[in-house]
């Protein structure tokens, strides 16, 4: 019997890759890589990091409302940048305004994603209230 539940936010668009975008397992909550598509339409919002940061974040928050979970709950995120080096200090200051102390473990990486024209991606792993 498998202790894996799939979470996928209300209103929110299937995705087209093969992944859930949300697992519940173990007492934690998994959600895949979360990028700056719009819910219903899925194109992608913005064209600079800080609007595509804030997106993301959205995003995420709308796969932890389906387990009651908030962005507090979330202990641990990595987040993938295509222009790391120019694009660093926007996203985090946009991240920072969607977190409280203590700040989620957090690893963050250059990268080439694979749709054109998106600029961050964001994974996170929320502890489930007990």
């Amino acid at each position: 019997m498998s202790d894996k539940v799939q979470v996928h936010p209300r209103g929110y668009a299937e995705p087209k890759a093969a992944l859930s975008q949300g697992i519940l397992s173990g007492g934690f909550l998994f959600v895949s890589g979360a990028v700056a598509f719009h819910p219903e339409t899925g194109e992608i919002v913005g064209d600079d990091v800080a609007t595509q940061t804030r997106q993301v974040m959205e995003n995420i928050r709308a796969v932890l409302k389906e387990v009651d979970l908030d962005l507090d709950d979330v202990v641990q995120s990595r987040a993938y940048l295509t222009r790391i080096q120019d694009d660093f200090p926007a996203f985090d200051s946009v991240y920072r305004e969607f977190f409280s102390e203590p700040l989620p473990a957090r690893s963050t990486i250059g990268v080439e994603l694979a749709i054109p024209g998106l600029l961050v991606e964001v994974d996170v792993m929320a502890k489930v209230k007990s």
